[in-house]
């Protein structure tokens, strides 16, 4: 599932970016039914631009996930070092 994310936002951003290059004025000059040709860029630019914010939603939470990882292990890791200082405090003092 991960691999398959990964490989379809790289594909996204592609697709985002072959749709910024893409020079609609000129398609836009070459065709004869202006109207139909706008509207399928529009069309493939909202759906690519949809699918970049499902993938930054994925993305975030990801983050968020993360971070409430790393944050239970860093409070875990400061009991267990209090732990560790307070025994050899206590085994010091006899």
């Amino acid at each position: 599932m991960k691999l398959n994310i990964d490989n379809d936002i790289l594909e996204t951003i592609n697709d985002a970016e072959n749709l910024v290059r893409e020079d609609i004025i000129e398609n836009l000059k070459n065709t004869s039914n202006k109207t139909a040709t706008l509207n399928t860029y529009l069309q493939n630019m909202d759906t690519t631009l949809n699918k970049g914010n499902f993938f930054i939603m994925i993305l975030d939470q990801d983050v968020s996930t993360r971070t409430q990882q790393m944050n239970g292990c860093i409070a875990e890791k400061k009991i267990s070092d209090q732990n560790y200082f307070t025994s050899i405090n206590y085994y010091d003092q006899q």
